[in-house]
């Protein structure tokens, strides 16, 4: 077997008391700080953006919308999540009753983009027709907040 020849380590780097070999690259760090505080001020930006709503779930993310009337006003949530329930609540003013009962009518296209899982309270009747589903809701006389 051939011998190998070998020869020491040599340190281009000065040593600090004979001990340990020490390097710096001042412009690296100051590269890296930069980079690392951009990162900080992004996620803290994140942060702040998901506490208010940005991605669901906060207060800029629900909205109200009514008629001019304001028989009826509608909350719903201006951001959703993928294939996290939303909730849409629908209060009536008291001229939308008639009769102690409240119809409310929902387009099938309403119906085909968010589905209609769960209504609380639960309608008395539904019917469903050609172009969506009218719904009969029991009202007592006076509305309740």
């Amino acid at each position: 077997m051939p011998s190998i020849e070998t020869k020491p380590v040599e340190d281009t780097i000065s040593k600090v008391n004979d001990e340990l070999a020490v390097g710096s690259d001042l412009q690296f760090q100051h590269k890296w700080w930069r980079f690392t505080h951009a990162l900080w001020i992004f996620f803290g930006c994140v942060i702040v953006a998901d506490l208010l709503g940005c991605f669901g779930r906060g207060p800029l993310a629900n909205a109200t919308a009514q008629t001019n009337d304001r028989t009826i006003q509608v909350k719903y949530e201006r951001i959703e999540r993928y294939a996290a329930p939303s909730i849409l609540r629908i209060d009536f003013g008291p001229t939308a009753i008639h009769e102690g009962k409240i119809q409310f009518w929902v387009g099938e296209s309403v119906i085909k983009a968010l589905g209609a899982q769960r209504f609380i309270p639960q309608p008395e009747k539904s019917v469903v027709g050609q172009d969506g589903i009218s719904y009969t809701f029991p009202c007592p006389d006076s509305p309740r907040r």
